[in-house]
């Protein structure tokens, strides 16, 4: 590297660690040989990484509604993950760290893990953490016994005021990967009273307003054991399933922050010069899983002929615009054989043999996500070459998710895994936000909202 350039960044490290001050940054910068615009433009830049705090934090989220219970639970985990902690979370560089628990680690072959608690940490009522609030939470929580997080536990037991001991019926070395699920945010033990209280967590912000699945207001906890975390005054969750709506709102101000932005208005929002599209890989999947468990899909034949028919790739080309790919084209092999590279030969064979006849009807939402409608109407064009006859239905997403249940009707979902044997396409998460924002050089790839953190982690500069 260039003398020149080491130095400039050595004090660009200064100045955002505030070891010297803006003058003597331009000073500096100067006396190596920068322009004056140069040395004032690399100091802005270097002072916008410096956390600020201040502010009223908007944020538009762009749910895929799931019937109005399904929106209730999944704006009740954001909320939660905003004003309460797991005992671990995920790092912005995808690693697992310690959060409520200092320290962790699994013996036994990772049957029995040990989770250390940090001192000093208190709830937002004023009560301290203890292991008991940890076993609590746990021991009753609904995931205990289901395909979740938590499917492994056999026993969990408070070792001392500050430690827990979790015992597996099975083996996993991701299992502390698995606490940092927004879902196991630690409450505090109830006492003699049956009913937890609600919104109270360890969290950076505290809740103030809350009117379920629509908004919730947020302010600072003074008290948060985390001096490096939670910059806004005040934080404003916002549910905005039209995708038509979330955009409008970013574009004219009325919020900060909007997630899944559709592929289509991509290039749209990146002119408006207030605005900063943020692009990376995505986690989570948009597909068509074939309900097998009900007919007609309880015919293997059939299944397997819906797999073959459908073009993914033509999806993430005209559909997501390339900002996705194909997922895990190779995992459905695991499954019985069952590839899922577009054949139509193969598919119109598979179906013959299936013996179904008659036509299937297959149920979108735009409101499910961006360009579903439009995504279905290409399955349903895919599969005409192999001789399988799809009819879409544009509906609301509560009627979609209604009819899934029915004998005949299937849909287009949004989840962050899906069966294998039906469409797999995976979306990069888009996000575009008011250029007042800002964030550390790194967010969180792979995971939306910066790790599900950005109350946390972001700030006005």
């Amino acid at each position: 590297m260039p003398r020149k350039e080491s130095y400039i960044k050595r004090q660009t490290r200064k100045l955002s660690s505030g070891k010297i001050d803006r003058r003597r940054f331009v000073m500096s910068a100067i006396a190596s040989g920068v322009t004056m615009p140069t040395a004032m433009s690399l100091a802005a830049k270097a002072q916008a990484q410096v956390p600020r705090s201040g502010g009223h934090f908007r944020y538009g989220v762009g749910f895929a509604l799931g019937g109005p219970d399904a929106t209730r639970a999944r704006f009740a985990t954001l909320i939660n993950s905003t004003l309460g902690s797991c005992l671990t979370e995920i790092a912005i560089d995808g690693s697992v760290e310690g959060a409520l628990a200092k320290t962790f680690e699994a013996s036994n072959g990772a049957r029995t893990w040990t989770f250390g608690l940090r001192d000093g940490v208190t709830f937002h009522n004023g009560q301290p953490l203890t292991a008991k609030d940890v076993v609590t939470t746990i021991a009753s929580h609904p995931l205990l016994g289901a395909e979740g997080p938590l499917h492994q536990v056999d026993q969990i037991l408070a070792d001392g005021p500050m430690r827990i001991t979790i015992h597996l019926n099975t083996p996993d070395p991701q299992f502390d990967r698995r606490m940092a699920d927004p879902r196991l945010v630690i409450y505090p033990d109830p006492g003699n009273d049956t009913d937890r209280q609600p919104g109270i967590g360890t969290g950076a912000y505290r809740l103030i307003h809350h009117d379920a699945g629509k908004r919730a207001i947020l302010e600072r906890n003074p008290d948060h054991w985390r001096r490096d975390r939670g910059f806004f005054d005040t934080v404003e969750l916002l549910s905005m399933p039209d995708t038509a709506m979330r955009q409008s709102a970013v574009m004219n101000g009325e919020v900060d922050f909007i997630d899944k932005v559709d592929p289509r208005s991509v290039a749209l929002l990146g002119r408006v010069p207030t605005l900063r599209i943020l692009e990376s890989e995505g986690g989570g999947r948009y597909g068509f899983p074939i309900p097998t468990q009900i007919a007609p899909f309880d015919n293997p034949g059939l299944s397997k002929a819906l797999s073959l028919a459908i073009d993914q790739r033509e999806l993430v080309e005209k559909i997501l615009l390339g900002h996705g790919s194909v997922a895990c084209a190779g995992a459905a092999h695991d499954h019985g054989g069952r590839g899922t590279s577009f054949d139509p030969a193969a598919a119109r064979r598979a179906y013959l043999a299936s013996g179904h006849q008659g036509r299937i009807a297959l149920a979108a939402s735009d409101t499910v996500f961006p360009g579903a409608v439009a995504a279905a109407r290409l399955i349903a064009a895919s599969a005409q070459k192999a001789g399988i006859q799809i009819d879409v239905i544009d509906t609301e997403d509560q009627g979609g998710w209604r009819m899934r249940a029915s004998d005949n009707v299937t849909s287009l979902v949004e989840q962050s895994a899906i069966d294998v044997e039906g469409l797999q396409i995976k979306t990069n998460d888009i996000h575009a936000h008011s250029a007042a924002l800002a964030h550390k050089p790194v967010v969180g790839a792979n995971l939306r909202t910066d790790v599900g953190k950005i109350a946390e982690r972001w700030w006005f500069a």
